[in-house]
């Protein structure tokens, strides 16, 4: 057993959430947060248990570095699939729907454009 921050059962396995008071079956994605004292055993132990439960998305993220690695499952291997950092704003897989802000991740203020006006938007530092 082991336990990832973040993860996600979807309606591809799990059409409804189960009542017990854990989830047994894999979830869609899984995302490790890394520290310095867990990032090896992030990277190392816990990347082959995903595999052998087939979570097909990984994402790992590093806040020293401020970079996310976007893992897909590929022949029982994590290959990275995109490797993001700094303040960009993408769409990330298996979510692309949703545009990321990596600034808010990191705890960076967002840049938020200026009104048509001139005035800078409320929350906005420019």
């Amino acid at each position: 057993m082991c336990w990832c921050q973040i993860s996600l059962a979807g309606s591809a396995t799990a059409p409804e959430y189960p009542d017990a008071g854990k989830c047994e079956i894999a979830p869609d994605w899984a995302c490790e947060i890394l520290s310095p004292s867990t990032a090896r055993v992030d990277r190392v132990k816990k990347l082959p248990i995903y595999a052998h439960a087939e979570v097909p998305w990984v994402w790992i993220i590093d806040p020293v570095e401020q970079t996310l690695e976007v893992k897909r499952l590929t022949n029982g291997q994590y290959p990275d699939v995109a490797l993001h950092a700094g303040d960009e704003k993408v769409r990330i897989e298996p979510f692309t729907d949703i545009e990321n802000d990596l600034s808010i991740i990191w705890g960076h203020d967002p840049v938020i454009p200026s009104r048509e006006d001139g005035q800078a938007s409320p929350g906005s530092s420019g």
